[in-house]
């Protein structure tokens, strides 16, 4: 029969396993949901635009017609962008932003 300090020491030990265990399981857990929240990749897509007046013409595509202001990337590698504004009008082939 083992003595009340060791019994005490083996309950420790067994807890001491089993927050080990627990802690192990909730760090992958963290580490899964971070980097499912921080490497979301964009959606890019390249697109064919020219200028038409003070407007920017892009082809119609629900990308194109999605509310809000656009960002264009171009250049070598993507190093610059452009900011154009909403959806000024469009139809079943192309979509006008302004400028």
């Amino acid at each position: 029969m083992l003595g009340a300090s060791a019994f005490t020491l083996q309950v420790i030990a067994i807890l001491a396993a089993n927050t080990a265990h627990v802690l192990a399981a909730a760090a992958t857990l963290i580490r899964l949901l971070a980097l499912r929240v921080v490497s979301v990749a964009p959606i890019r897509k390249t697109l064919t635009v020219r200028r038409v007046g003070d407007d920017v013409e892009m082809p119609t595509s629900v990308l194109t017609l999605s509310a809000g202001s656009y960002g264009l990337w171009f250049g070598d590698r993507f190093q610059h962008q452009a900011l154009i504004g909403p959806v000024a009008a469009s139809d079943e082939r192309r979509a006008l932003a302004e400028c």
